[in-house]
């Protein structure tokens, strides 16, 4: 796993609903997809 996506993996396991689960994986899809390029 990319360590940029750790906190991010992290925040996710720890979010208690599924709409904080879906912003934090949306935020930091986004965040290593403009990293790469």
């Amino acid at each position: 796993m990319n360590q940029a996506l750790l906190p991010g993996f992290l925040l996710i396991q720890k979010s208690n609903t599924d709409y904080e689960k879906i912003r934090y994986n949306n935020y930091y899809i986004n965040f290593s997809i403009n990293r790469v390029l």
